[in-house]
């Protein structure tokens, strides 16, 4: 065999090598997120919703744990008097070289009534954590104190502007599940 065809055959072993690590961190780093979606973040978030019901707001709450395409995520919305007052999505992204933590907060500007979102990129200064820090570093009790802290500038006392059109739609009637789907097919 030439050098040329040696050197590529072992460009593909080495290659195919990198694939495999690469492939079992990232199965490792999702286990991981997933794990810490189901124990950590949506208790976090459950005892986030179940005590803001107690103060009168309806809460939408979405858990996950599983992962995909590389992505998981849960979040609430927090309506105050059939308001939108707060929306909170903590996801992850996970690759081969880790665990990327961050939220997404969404609000409605109180002056123009137009829906606002703010993408700050960590929960708790994790910007790429392993899965020891994952599991370890950052607590339930951390989780909930970050989300009182994000939501205290969104709190309404009362609301102050008209309906958006997404507010609208969560006023419908809630137990007709199938209304989306008749105007499809009228």
């Amino acid at each position: 065999m030439t050098d040329w065809k040696r050197d590529l055959n072992e460009f593909f072993k080495e290659e195919e090598h990198r694939y495999k690590e690469a492939l079992a961190a990232f199965q490792r780093y999702a286990s991981a997120a997933s794990k810490f979606y189901e124990t950590t973040v949506n208790p976090a978030l459950e005892a986030f919703k179940s005590e803001l019901e107690r103060h009168g707001r309806r809460v939408i709450f979405s858990p996950s744990g599983e992962v995909r395409q590389g992505h998981v995520h849960s979040s609430i919305m927090v309506f105050f008097e059939d308001r939108l007052e707060f929306g909170y999505t903590a996801g992850a992204d996970i690759s081969s070289s880790g665990i990327r933590l961050g939220k997404e907060i969404t609000s409605i500007d109180e002056k123009t009534g137009k829906s606002h979102a703010e993408y700050p990129f960590t929960i708790n200064d994790c910007a790429v954590a392993t899965e020891d820090i994952v599991r370890e570093k950052v607590s339930e009790e951390q989780i909930i104190r970050e989300i009182v802290e994000d939501y205290k500038p969104h709190a309404l006392s009362h609301p102050l502007r008209p309906k958006t059109s997404i507010e609208e739609t969560f006023d419908r009637d809630e137990g007709d599940d199938d209304s989306d789907f008749d105007l499809l097919f009228d």
